[in-house]
């Protein structure tokens, strides 16, 4: 029966993690798509050819074939059983940036890594190299689409750009303490190695001479440093009220 052989393989897939996988298992010429000839090798390997024929493999594929393609995609699979295929690429994302940390490598090199440029600004195209250079099966065949969806997830916005800071939002980091200790080291280096004080700094940045530095005038310090991508009004305030130990 047709809806036992879907209903078999769903089953079955359910059960299965990582499911992309047991898409690349399938997908035995690598092209990221499974065809007709790549199932039936595949459900064979499970034993579930012996319940059907090549029609009811082909009545099969089309039931996962969504887009009328012919082939079945990664995405089809995991529409197929009920999970949220966009949403399994941000969290597997997210996972893999969060272990590099733990591994040594900061969200600030894996950045300046994709963003191949140095624009600011990690493009589609930065992002999708840079996801097919992880060499995983999840991502090595992600398509346009796929990698479109992400940069939106990822920026927070539709039609937004993936800066570090929201890269770092993403993954649930604070931009601003990245920023302050960036800030902090910045001062002391150049006290250290140019003898330029703190408080030659300051007067450097307070260009009305009031003795007290405004939030204009730390964003426009902090971008002369040219170290900071993106900074915004937005971003200084709550960097000047860190700094500022009186509430002035």
């Amino acid at each position: 029966d047709h809806r036992q052989n879907i209903q078999a393989l769903k089953d079955i897939l359910q059960r299965v993690q990582p499911l992309e996988d047991v898409f690349a298992t399938w997908d035995v010429d690598g092209s990221g798509d499974i065809t007709l000839a790549e199932l039936m090798k595949g459900l064979e390997s499970w034993g579930l050819l012996r319940t059907m024929d090549r029609m009811d493999a082909d009545r099969l594929l089309k039931n996962l074939d969504k887009d009328g393609s012919g082939d079945i995609s990664l995405r089809e699979l995991f529409e197929f059983v009920g999970r949220d295929y966009d949403q399994h690429l941000a969290d597997r994302i997210r996972e893999t940036l969060l272990r590099a940390e733990e591994n040594g490598v900061s969200l600030e090199t894996a950045f300046r890594t994709w963003d191949a440029d140095g624009s600011g600004a990690i493009s589609l195209g930065e992002l999708k190299s840079g996801l097919t250079k992880l060499h995983t099966n999840l991502f090595v065949n992600v398509t346009e689409r796929d990698v479109r969806r992400l940069l939106s997830a990822i920026a927070g916005t539709q039609d937004g750009e993936v800066t570090l800071k929201s890269l770092m939002a993403f993954v649930g980091k604070d931009y601003m303490k990245l920023v302050a200790a960036k800030l902090k080291a910045i001062v002391a280096q150049a006290e250290e190695k140019n003898g330029v004080t703190v408080q030659e700094l300051f007067r450097e940045w307070d260009e009305d001479r009031s003795g007290e530095l405004s939030v204009a005038e730390l964003e426009e310090g902090l971008n002369k440093l040219q170290v900071f991508d993106g900074l915004t009004r937005e971003d200084v305030h709550p960097l000047l009220e860190s700094i500022d130990g009186d509430g002035n």
